[in-house]
């Protein structure tokens, strides 16, 4: 998934916990979307250890073992509460499950791919498989838009979504008089 299907879907996460009655305040927010998107900052790692593109997936914090270390840096950093903590590894595993979304689909023959893992779900037990990845921003994007028609739709009807509950949640504020 893209960075904008990251985003909205955290904010989903977020009006999720509201509908049940979880009171966040916009900072609470805005962490727990800047904490699933903080995962991909291993693109700027892949400027320096040659990872990039698919390769991202590869390092540690594309894996259940970097996701709790993310988070629990988080919640050491932020002292943050339990729910809030809650809601933090929510979206932080569920990055990792939508950056692998295409291979789970295609395991339950929902969706026909390449079949291949993009997270190692059991690193440091297993190593990642030797094979061509894509290393170019472009050439994945071209790929998602054109191959992973489903995924990309999926991110975009995410979004959509995401972008009315906003709207839904925050429309006084945008139709106040100045």
């Amino acid at each position: 998934m893209l960075t904008p299907g990251h985003i909205a879907t955290s904010y989903l996460i977020v009006e999720g916990a509201r509908n049940i009655g979880v009171n966040l305040n916009n900072e609470q927010i805005l962490l727990i979307i800047l904490s699933r998107n903080v995962l991909d900052v291993d693109f700027l790692v892949g400027l320096f250890n040659g990872k990039k593109g698919e390769l991202h997936h590869q390092n540690i914090t594309h894996t259940p073992v970097g996701a709790l270390i993310v988070g629990l840096l988080l919640v050491f950093i932020f002292q943050i509460n339990v729910i809030l903590a809650a809601l933090i590894f929510l979206s932080l595993f569920i990055h990792l499950f939508l950056d692998d979304l295409s291979h789970i689909l295609s395991v339950l023959k929902i969706y026909k791919k390449n079949g291949e893992t993009q997270i190692n779900w059991f690193w440091p037990i297993t190593k990642y498989p030797d094979r061509k990845v894509m290393t170019s921003n472009k050439e994945i994007l071209k790929y998602y838009l054109t191959k992973a028609w489903l995924i990309a739709s999926l991110e975009i009807i995410c979004i959509a979504i995401a972008l009315f509950c906003f709207y839904y949640e925050y429309s006084d504020f945008f139709w106040q008089e100045v």
